[in-house]
């Protein structure tokens, strides 16, 4: 019944932030090269970017997105993981590292994101990610917006803010699990940087 409780309340926040995300935000500053020249930006369609909150919370890992129009773009990621720090902590209610022990795994995530031509700086996405330690599997799904702060024609930074759930799954015969509940509701953060390819 929790489970339920949870998943009713992050697909109403989900629709409510998608059917005004589409008017009040979207698209990235990186396109196809020669759009926008009013706005004085440099369009570019493979990004490789790295997650600074991710990486302080001792997740290891490595961006890259694909714009393939101008409304769609699609990130993928692959990343190391170390003993979580506490950093964490704010990221996720209920978390516990004090009990939690491993020394290290890797971690997976995909992104589909979403752009609006009338907010070229916003984007809307929707985050899956697994993070699979020695004896823990941690699955994720999130709703973000965030917003793409340009630092030089190919430099930027992207802040983000994500809400969703998050699942873990331990054998009985070694239940160390990371948070106090098997699935757990969710607000994080996400400072990116980036690199703009061609």
């Amino acid at each position: 019944m929790k489970a339920i409780k949870y998943l009713k309340i992050t697909g109403a926040i989900c629709i409510a932030l998608l059917t005004t995300g589409n008017t009040l935000s979207q698209t990235p500053y990186f396109y196809q090269k020669g759009m926008y020249p009013e706005k004085n930006l440099t369009v570019f369609n493979n990004l490789i970017k790295t997650d600074l909150v991710s990486l302080a919370s001792g997740d290891l890992i490595l961006l890259y997105e694909r714009r393939f129009t101008d409304q769609f773009g699609l990130e993928g990621g692959a990343g190391f993981l170390l003993q979580p720090t506490p950093i964490s902590s704010f990221t996720v209610f209920a978390e516990r590292l004090d009990n939690f022990k491993s020394n290290s795994g890797f971690s997976l995530q995909v992104s589909p994101r979403f752009y609006n031509w009338l907010f070229p700086d916003n984007l809307n996405c929707i985050l899956v990610s697994v993070k699979q330690y020695n004896n823990l599997t941690i699955g994720e799904i999130s709703y973000g917006f965030g917003y793409i702060f340009s630092l030089s024609d190919r430099f930027f930074i992207e802040t983000s803010f994500y809400t969703g759930l998050i699942q873990q799954w331990s054998s009985k015969d070694n239940p160390n699990y990371l948070y106090k509940d098997a699935l757990n509701f969710q607000m994080k953060l996400s400072v990116v940087v980036g690199f703009a390819l061609n």
